[in-house]
């Protein structure tokens, strides 16, 4: 069983109706994953800014989420990094200069570096 809780619950009620595997997904995917227009997934994205106390890690990988939702090749990495970085804090844009980096692992482990710094000055 590869569904849990509420999805679970839900498949037991219709598993009777679905004859393929490919079926149950499209019926999930109309259930539980209704695609937001790229408007809306970009109001969302940009709602958000980086605020102090919430770590880079964890802001770049909700913002990938939000990015996620948009429909497949709609953007590269190179305009998704760009739209990221500007969210990011200022203290971190002022020490990792977006000129230097290519991808998002790049992005992380030179904002690791940055919040370690900060982390040890303020101690």
């Amino acid at each position: 069983m590869l569904l849990d809780g509420f999805a679970a619950e839900w498949y037991q009620g219709v598993k009777a109706t679905i004859s393929t595997w490919k079926e149950a997904i499209d019926l999930l995917k109309l259930t539980f994953g209704p695609q937001k227009p790229a408007y809306r997934v970009y109001r969302e994205l940009f709602a958000n800014e980086q605020d102090e106390s919430t770590p880079t890690d964890i802001f770049v990988c909700k913002a990938r989420s939000t990015l996620a939702q948009l429909p497949n090749n709609t953007l590269t990495e190179e305009p998704q990094l760009d739209m990221v970085y500007g969210l990011l804090h200022r203290r971190i844009r002022e020490k990792v200069s977006r000129n230097k980096i290519n991808n998002f692992n790049e992005l992380l482990s030179q904002a690791r570096l940055v919040e370690e710094t900060f982390e040890r000055t303020d101690s």
